[in-house]
């Protein structure tokens, strides 16, 4: 009779265990799911805000200097203090992930809100236009969203862009100016 009861007792926290593990296990996949999905959301807004949407106002900021009408600074100023913000987003999507892009966006973002309060030649103004536009298009052919999506190469291949960006505009005023 005690080995019956010992056998079913055994029995009952063989089944018990199992149901825990299973419980923790799927929990745990869960939880890995929602990381994945949570760090895909990152790079999806940091790409759209550190690439696509500033793309599209450097765009609009070439349209209006080849246009030059008397109001030209005020207009470029309004799209890069955008661009400026959109960078700041960017640079906040990437917050909980490990990524190095967070510090050049923040090095673009500074640099632009610096150069629209202190500098007043609207030449320099337009040569770092062309520059930056020259440098987020390089940046955006070369770098997809699947680049960074895998946390265990994205830094790997954030580096090599940057790389390729420091030697291939190394002549330009905007990248000598930063730390990259």
């Amino acid at each position: 009779m005690r080995k019956k009861h010992l056998v079913m007792l055994l029995s009952v926290c063989l089944i018990v265990s199992v149901m825990v593990n299973c419980y923790s296990f799927f929990k745990i996949h869960d939880y890995k799911l929602q990381n994945n999905k949570r760090h895909m959301n990152q790079i999806d807004n940091f790409y759209f805000y550190g690439m696509e949407i500033p793309q599209f106002k450097i765009e609009k900021i070439m349209e209006l200097i080849n246009q030059d009408p008397p109001d030209a600074r005020e207009g470029v100023e309004t799209w890069l203090l955008e661009i400026a913000s959109d960078y700041s987003v960017a640079e906040n999507s990437l917050a909980a992930t490990q990524i190095h892009p967070r510090l050049f966006f923040e090095q673009l973002k500074g640099f632009l809100l610096d150069m629209i309060r202190t500098e007043d030649d609207f030449e320099k103004w337009k040569q770092i236009c062309l520059e930056l536009n020259d440098i987020t298009s390089y940046l955006k052919l070369n770098l997809s969203k699947d680049d960074l999506k895998d946390p265990s190469n994205a830094d790997e291949n954030w580096l090599k862009i940057m790389n390729e960006i420091k030697e291939k505009y190394a002549h330009t005023y905007l990248i000598s100016n930063m730390s990259l």
